[in-house]
């Protein structure tokens, strides 16, 4: 329900009006008594429940519900005799419980924005919310006395003592530009106050640089892993393994990976099509998670995702070792990589794999991504078209190939060796 000229907008109007004009007492109440009613002309044209007309001993009397949550329904009757005396109790109810906060268009907002973005976003969001917003100084204040200078020291503070990334900071931000826009549109403000304020993110907390063991696997390490993975085959207990060694050659998103389909293979090459999401679904309210979900979608991340790259011979065996183990084992599906269940696996199961295998050969445990990352590395030392590198990646620009994945994985002795042969 929306009331649309609020207090704020009505003590603006009278200034306007006296700047103009010459308004004396009289003339000033005249004006508010007309806003009063403009604002409750609104509240009753938007009041869900219906108006009735019931006899009681005779006597018409204007029946209607208005919302009360410690009703079983949700919903408490009231009534009167006349149409515009059930009108003005309709008001006083709405006047009296819509002090609405900051909190609470947020909620409303979320509930709404929750069907306008993918099903991957939305728990981004939720955790936004969940981590910053019950807890903001702003959060119980009503949505229409904040000002711009509040929010701008409020995304300031928060930086500070949470520690925030600048991705972080614009996170948060996005929850209150989503929030005050909803506010605006629904006319529970008359001002956006984000409109043109620049939080400064001077203060964000700076990424520290890693070691490059712990963001790719080195040469090494990788000739380290395959070898020993391949040993180890009298082993394997599923087609992990496997995954893990393709990937060595494909470098794609784990997400990817486990999408994979038999259809998507030619003679020479893959096609990459399709991906797995993972994403929580919350209840109505939004107060709890009702479960976590794990899909498999016929799309990919970006529309640059959608490519074909080409099997090296060393993938093909790969593959062909994959089709032979389900053979044996006698698992059909239309998925490269399942389960004994002849469930495709979900990406955990992939990482926990590598991270065994990575304690075995003593090296760091690290993610599948990170075998992404040294494979795009490798192709951007290797190969002069680094276009060609980028759409290998899927990427929908060079500057995330370069700029967020290539690490230089020679290992340092080769690259001692390579200096004090140039220096």
């Amino acid at each position: 329900m929306v009331i649309s000229i609020t207090e704020l907008e009505k003590n603006e109007l009278l200034k306007i009006l006296e700047s103009g004009v010459t308004l004396g007492a009289d003339e000033k109440q005249e004006l508010a008594d007309l806003v009063e009613k403009m604002n409750k002309r609104k509240v009753i044209e938007n009041h869900p429940y219906a108006i009735s007309v019931i006899q009681i001993d005779g006597k018409p009397y204007y029946t209607t519900y208005v919302a009360d949550d410690s009703k079983k329904d949700g919903r408490r009757k009231i009534s009167a005799q006349k149409r515009e005396h059930l009108e003005n109790k309709i008001y006083e109810d709405y006047k009296q419980k819509t002090t609405l906060t900051f909190d609470m268009v947020c909620k409303e907002w979320l509930k709404v924005h929750k069907n306008e973005v993918k099903v991957t976003t939305f728990p981004r969001l939720m955790s936004d919310y969940n981590r910053f917003i019950p807890k903001c100084c702003l959060a119980k204040k009503s949505i229409k006395s904040i000002e711009a200078f509040e929010v701008k020291e409020y995304l300031h503070k928060a930086t500070t003592d949470e520690k925030l990334g600048k991705q972080a900071c614009k996170n948060l931000k996005t929850v209150f530009n989503g929030t005050f826009a909803y506010a605006l549109e629904h006319k529970y403000i008359s001002i956006n106050p984000m409109i043109g304020l620049k939080a400064a993110t001077a203060n964000a907390e700076k990424p520290k640089k890693k070691a490059k063991e712990e963001v790719v696997f080195t040469n090494k390490e990788r000739d380290l892993l395959r070898n020993y993975i391949k040993k180890d085959s009298a082993n394997y207990t599923d087609t992990a393994p496997y995954a893990i060694l393709l990937s060595f050659q494909l470098g794609l998103r784990v997400s990817e990976l486990i999408a994979l389909k038999w259809s998507d293979i030619t003679k020479d090459t893959i096609h990459i099509q399709r991906q797995e999401i993972i994403y929580d679904v919350y209840d109505d309210d939004l107060n709890k998670i009702k479960s976590s979900v794990h899909e498999i979608v016929e799309y990919t991340k970006t529309e640059a995702g959608d490519r074909i790259l080409p099997l090296t011979p060393e993938a093909k065996h790969i593959l062909d070792k994959i089709k032979e183990w389900n053979a044996i084992h006698k698992l059909k599906s239309d998925f490269i990589f399942v389960n004994t269940k002849k469930r495709n696996f979900n990406r955990q199961r992939i990482n926990t794999c590598l991270y065994s295998y990575c304690e075995k050969v003593d090296i760091i445990k690290k993610s599948s991504h990170k075998i992404r990352r040294s494979v795009i590395s490798n192709l951007l030392d290797n190969l002069a078209n680094k276009k060609a590198v980028q759409e290998f990646a899927g990427h929908e620009n060079i500057e995330t190939t370069f700029n967020s994945y290539y690490k230089n994985i020679s290992d340092d002795d080769d690259l001692i060796i390579g200096m004090c042969a140039c220096l």
